[in-house]
């Protein structure tokens, strides 16, 4: 297949997942698998029975004591289409605008250009604030460009006014968090009933036709971004061929293993058996032999990295990335599932978006950086934020891969309210707004004249997904201490509990006792080696 040909089907795929408000897994007669490394892995479930539909804002605290400027504006600008439409995160000003303590610097050409000079000069403005650099971009093709870690007492906001007043400094800026479009840790489960195959000449042999390629896998029937027959999605009637018009894409190239997309999210559940077949392999990594067999700085970076945990498994616990993975390049006509826009491409996972859904852009910027070292063609951002980070635009001016970003989820005007990276000037960028099976602009899609280039499906769209697994490791009904260390005055309180018939508490006959320093501790440790994300 000719690798000129593939990135077109690409093209289409990447609309359609562009912007994914929603989040799907699909149920085969409840069959559930565990998959993953020592079968400790994610659950998934595949079958056309269920939808799981996902539409649901992040929501976190603010950074502590930090500059938040520009939230007040945008809150304003966005007040009035808030309060209409119920689409809309009113929730999103309350996450963290960037990480404290860490700053993004870049050195002038002139400074950068010389390894020597850069190291007197970077030394020299880093020791007067007693900074320390945490990530140089020079080896990575971005020259002059730190990640610094500032010492306590100094916020970001001096010390970017202290690097800014150095003339060597091109620019310093805070390293902001960015925020999947589309958070699944809220799942609302909606019976589809199973739909009736399309009315074509060889359907289900994957087989060509005048009408176009219909596949068997179980849920292409629901895919109306592929192929809309009309079928009804969450109990409503799409417009027939509101779609990318894949059947007929397919009867072309189904794609082709050369064409390498980088999906930089959350990580890629990559045994999943819709995706397997598809993920990204690098030749030059012998596995788990502890060695960069490749030189490429990243050991046993056999099927992508890890930027958020800076390990060699960039597995998914939040789902985002798995379902943007499945949407471009589930295996079609496998008899499993969904089929993606490509049936046979290369993806490769990379992850700097935590299990919350969110990350910092000096983790992206070393993620773009990867999949550009590693010859990655399409490179896929179904995240953003409300900040302009020169840095990150650096990053992407830098690859000669295509990115394709997504609008964003805040029914917002992004020609008035930016959202990055999408709204960035950058000849490779396609930036993707949402449209729904009735062929009209998803409710919470941003939209913009000059900043989004196209609009694709994008509002519930069934993909591969991850469920993890929860795994109960410690539970005590606390009707006694007996299996803690108990620091006077801790006791039982029978009166207030969670559930009965009693609950652990620090001053048990009502009077709190502040600054106390007492402890209450379990005798035996708890074992969580192996696990993940734990809660109370």
């Amino acid at each position: 297949m000719m690798k000129s040909i593939a990135p077109i089907l690409c093209f289409g795929l990447i609309l359609c997942m562009g912007i994914i408000p929603s989040s799907a897994a699909i149920t085969d007669n409840e069959l559930w698998g565990s998959y993953g490394p020592e079968g400790s892995g994610n659950r998934f479930v595949l079958s056309p029975g269920t939808l799981e539909w996902i539409e649901r804002p992040m929501m976190q605290g603010n950074t502590s004591g930090e500059d938040e400027s520009g939230v007040a504006d945008i809150q304003a600008e966005a007040k009035s289409e808030r309060d209409e439409n119920p689409f809309l995160p009113a929730t999103a000003s309350r996450r963290p605008l960037y990480k404290p303590g860490s700053l993004i610097v870049r050195f002038k050409p002139d400074v950068a250009d010389s390894p020597d000079r850069l190291a007197r000069v970077s030394d020299t403005m880093h020791s007067q604030l007693g900074a320390t650099v945490a990530i140089d971009y020079s080896d990575l093709g971005l020259p002059g460009m730190q990640v610094v870690q500032l010492p306590k007492g100094v916020s970001v906001p001096e010390a970017i006014e202290a690097y800014s007043r150095n003339p060597n400094v091109l620019y310093a800026e805070p390293n902001y968090y960015r925020y999947c479009d589309g958070d699944p840790e809220e799942l609302k489960h909606l019976d589809l009933p199973t739909p009736a195959p399309a009315p074509v000449p060889g359907s289900g042999g994957g087989s060509g036709s005048r009408s176009g390629r219909i596949p068997n896998d179980p849920g292409f029937g629901n895919l109306w971004g592929l192929h809309n027959t009309g079928q009804a999605i969450i109990g409503i009637n799409g417009t027939v061929g509101s779609d990318i018009d894949a059947p007929e894409a397919w009867s072309i190239t189904t794609g082709s293993q050369d064409v390498i997309v980088a999906v930089i999210d959350t990580g890629v559940m990559y045994t999943h058996p819709d995706l397997a077949a598809n993920i990204w392999r690098n030749p030059g990594e012998i596995p788990d032999n502890g060695i960069d067999d490749d030189g490429n700085g990243y050991i046993d970076d056999v099927c992508g990295w890890d930027f958020y945990s800076d390990d060699n498994d960039p597995g998914d616990l939040n789902g985002h990335g798995t379902h943007c993975a499945g949407t471009i390049a589930a295996v079609g006509n496998n008899a499993l599932g969904v089929a993606g826009v490509m049936w046979d491409a290369t993806i490769m996972p990379l992850q700097f978006l935590g299990p919350d859904g969110y990350g910092e852009d000096a983790d992206a910027i070393r993620a773009i950086r990867y999949a550009t070292m590693m010859g990655a063609d399409i490179i896929s951002c179904s995240w953003g934020g409300g900040d302009d980070n020169r840095a990150l635009k650096d990053a992407i001016d830098a690859t000669p891969a295509l990115v394709v970003c997504a609008a964003g989820n805040e029914a917002l005007d992004n020609d008035v309210v930016p959202h990055y990276p999408s709204s960035y000037d950058c000849a490779n960028i396609l930036a993707v707004a949402a449209s729904n099976n009735t062929e009209r602009l998803a409710p919470f899609t941003n939209i913009g004249a000059t900043s989004v280039d196209v609009v694709a499906p994008g509002a519930s769209i069934l993909s591969t997904y991850v469920i993890p697994e929860w795994v109960e490791v410690y539970h005590d009904p606390m009707d006694s201490l007996e299996a803690w260390d108990a620091d006077a005055p801790w006791g039982l309180n029978t009166t207030y509990y969670m559930s009965a018939p009693s609950s652990a508490d620090d001053s048990p006959a009502g009077k709190y006792s502040p600054n106390a320093k007492v402890w209450l501790t379990t005798k035996n440790p708890i074992d969580l080696q192996g696990l993940q994300v734990a809660e109370l």
